[in-house]
């Protein structure tokens, strides 16, 4: 998109036609003006090694993962929130220990994969708040379980300055993406020489910027009116108003139209593998900012063996409110 706008193609809109997530079959639909980002966040913590029999010479880097598991799943305090509307909390996607195989040693570093679904968050303040948890989550298992008191805890962008000639990649063979980040964490953890307990906060793929119309430009406010129009003109079809939000919650490819966070630093020098494993475009995306609409089926049970759309809607309501919603944008 962005060298198509260098050759001179105005882009006025991007239309989606993701299903609704969240509403009963026979509703009216919805039609949403802006898309909810996603982030990954994990933490790795490392204990101590110790054989099971020497236990309280050992630091098992699982229970202090699962503590904070325990802690931050279902958070209230880490949900988002948007024009009224509050969205899910964190949760945790992937659990992990290192152990190759079976052992009667405690595992020594564990690491937990969180998700967490994005609005007005800053990516700093999403760090500030894991990077705590970690700490707090971390210390009350160590007083509980074996007398300590005190946990490290550092970011990534620490972890990766403390190692020489780091070049932010490694070479893993048929291994899934998430795991070949966290195990580049992990390896530089063992190339500082660094011991526990500890752990290192941070991000990895895949991230999802929040875009969100707030009505601050001409073609926001043009696609505002865009969506109340066809919200209308399905009433005047079926009887039902379509619902207008502001936030479609279940991610999109319509981040990738200008969901860009003002502290985009702060992400990159925070994700794992960013650079080199990874890269994402985001001075691109950031130079498009194009006004969004989703304006799909109405859908049910996502991501379930039961997902659905309502097949009425979807072949004879919907193609007539897209045709509306492209046929008449200019006119607003």
């Amino acid at each position: 998109f962005s060298a198509m706008q260098k050759d001179g193609w105005e882009f006025l809109l991007c239309i989606d036609s993701e299903p609704s997530i969240t509403n009963q079959e026979k509703s009216g639909g919805v039609i949403y003006t802006g898309s909810i980002g996603n982030i990954t966040i994990f933490t790795l913590f490392v204990g101590k090694e110790s054989h099971v029999g020497e236990f309280y010479d050992g630091i098992n880097a699982a229970v202090l993962t699962a503590k904070m598991i325990y802690d931050i799943e279902g958070d209230p305090n880490t949900a988002d929130s948007y024009d009224g509307r509050h969205f899910s909390p964190a949760s945790c996607l992937k659990f992990k220990d290192f152990t190759a195989g079976y052992s009667v040693t405690l595992p020594a570093r564990s690491a937990v994969i969180i998700n967490l679904l994005t609005a007005k968050k800053s990516v700093t303040e999403i760090l500030a708040y894991f990077t705590q948890k970690a700490k707090e989550s971390g210390e009350a298992a160590l007083r509980k379980h074996y007398g300590l008191e005190t946990i490290k805890v550092i970011t990534f962008s620490e972890l990766k300055n403390m190692v020489t000639g780091f070049e932010g990649e490694i070479s893993l063979e048929t291994t899934a993406k998430e795991d070949a980040d966290i195990e580049l964490v992990n390896r530089l953890i063992t190339d500082a020489g660094l011991s526990g307990p500890l752990a290192v906060v941070g991000f990895i793929p895949p991230y999802c910027g929040a875009k969100l119309n707030e009505k601050k430009t001409l073609s926001e406010i043009k696609a505002a009116e865009a969506a109340e129009d066809v919200a209308a003109y399905a009433e005047k079809l079926t009887g039902s108003r379509l619902a207008v939000e502001a936030v479609y919650e279940g991610i999109s490819d319509l981040s990738e139209m200008g969901g860009v966070p003002e502290d985009i630093e702060v992400l990159k020098d925070n994700m794992a593998g960013y650079g080199k494993m990874i890269t994402y475009p985001f001075e691109e995306m950031k130079s498009l900012a194009i006004p969004v609409i989703n304006l799909g089926p109405i859908g049910k049970d996502a991501h379930k063996p039961t997902e659905r759309v309502f097949i009425p809607y979807l072949t004879q309501t919907l193609p007539l409110l897209l045709k509306r919603l492209i046929e008449n944008y200019n006119t607003f």
